[in-house]
């Protein structure tokens, strides 16, 4: 459902989320209005190691804590103690790198189905996952 306030563009999705589609100085741009999503009322949580030279460790498949009461999260906070790389939802997507001090790594704003792992830090990293 889309109504018209102003020349903005309010969007409602299927899963209660409400955007804000606006243009500023000829350029678009989409702002999620936060205070408007509806989140669940549980979570997950683990904490694990990924050993140097590992590529794209499947957390679904290898932690029994995590996507067992969901098929997908909305929040995801990721930390490390290594420089890591992490691919979402499937192997073929770009990796993000997530250095020590972009932790927590917070993704908010994707359907995640999945999480995969590299580490070419050289040390094992200690990663805890969160999701909601």
């Amino acid at each position: 459902m889309a109504q018209s306030k102003t020349g903005k563009q309010i969007t409602r999705s299927a899963n209660d989320r409400k955007f804000e589609a606006y243009a500023e100085n000829g350029k678009w741009g989409v702002v999620r209005l936060v205070q408007n999503v509806t989140m669940g009322e549980t979570y997950e949580a683990a904490t694990f190691n990924v050993s140097t030279g590992t590529t794209d460790y499947d957390v679904d498949a290898q932690q029994s804590a995590l996507f067992n009461d969901r098929t997908y999260a909305n929040y995801i906070n990721i930390r490390t103690d290594q420089v890591i790389t992490v691919k979402f939802n499937s192997t073929d997507n770009a990796s993000i790198t997530i250095e020590t001090t972009d932790s927590p790594y917070i993704v908010d704003f994707l359907e995640t189905h999945a999480i995969f792992i590299s580490n070419s830090s050289g040390n094992t990293a200690s990663v805890q996952v969160l999701l909601v």
